[in-house]
């Protein structure tokens, strides 16, 4: 479950003898599940499975690719801003990284990202994180 404003990039890469394959969750994020192998969902703990965003039609921030709950539905959403980097709300929304936004209460959807590996092996990831909310409330950060 991620807590926070926005992702920054999410890579990995699978080491292999002489080149390694890099898979990038803002490059590949299209609105689609599992683009880049990534999947993008909603979760009430860090224990529940969760439920994937099953929308990617009228994103709640005008000139976005998003996944979400349902159209219109606001948040927890996964959403990539096209538009120039402006403030939706308390929300920097910026155009260079993966916005993942919370629902509005812990019970109501913190927000996953998955890693589906294309083949069995040794994986490294590089993640980087920063808040965009001008109001934080706090962060959590759940690696499954």
């Amino acid at each position: 479950m991620f807590r926070f404003g926005a992702l920054t990039a999410l890579l990995v890469s699978i080491a292999a003898p002489a080149s390694a394959v890099t898979y990038d969750a803002f490059t590949t994020f299209n609105g689609t599940q599992g683009a880049g192998n990534f999947s993008y969902g909603s979760v009430d703990d860090a224990v529940t499975a969760g439920t994937l965003f099953g929308a990617n039609t009228n994103c709640f921030i005008s000139g976005s690719v998003c996944l979400q709950a349902a159209p219109n539905f606001d948040v927890p959403v996964a959403t990539k801003s096209s538009a120039t980097s402006f403030q939706y709300g308390s929300v920097n929304v910026p155009t260079d990284r993966l916005l993942l936004h919370p629902g509005p209460s812990a019970a109501n959807g913190g927000v996953f990202i998955t890693f589906t590996a294309p083949i069995s092996g040794m994986y490294n990831f590089t993640a980087s994180f920063s808040v965009q909310d001008i109001h934080p409330t706090g962060t959590t950060v759940i690696f499954r």
